[in-house]
């Protein structure tokens, strides 16, 4: 399957960014990451909140389910899709897990982990925060590797 080339001179829109939202995630890393990918590249003004350069990136925080989601943190976030919303991205990123046995890395939603392994079939590239690396390895993208 080939890859989707984000950076073709052809493509003038910014590149798709799915930060996966399991219960099990961290908030702070979870934000931090879609505010840095959120402010890249753009100047915004202020008064109306529209960017006044071109955007790099699209950061989008998607869940398995709509609705509010009760983080491990106790927090409850409002991803924006779900995984049922997107056929395509350009980019998956996992975002820290906070898991500490066999069972509770067991336990991460399998709709999430197939969706990721979807997304990567159809090109996406992969990226991991922190346990974010675990929840790759449960979903078996880092065998031989």
């Amino acid at each position: 399957m080939k890859p989707i080339e984000p950076h073709s001179a052809n493509v003038k829109r910014p590149l798709r960014v799915s930060i996966v939202a399991f219960p099990e995630c961290d908030p702070s890393i979870m934000y931090g990451i879609f505010d840095t990918l959120w402010i890249a590249g753009a100047n915004w003004k202020s008064s109306s909140n529209e960017p006044t350069s071109e955007v790099m990136f699209a950061p989008r925080l998607v869940a398995a389910e709509p609705g509010p989601l009760r983080l491990i943190t106790g927090v409850t976030i409002m991803p924006q899709e779900t995984i049922d919303d997107i056929e395509e991205t350009d980019y998956v990123l996992v975002p820290n897990v906070l898991v500490d046995t066999p069972e509770t890395i067991r336990a991460l939603d399998r709709r999430l982990l197939n969706w990721i392994v979807e997304m990567h079939q159809r090109g996406a590239r992969l990226l991991a925060a922190c346990g974010g690396s675990i929840v790759l390895a449960e979903a078996g993208l880092l065998e031989g590797q």
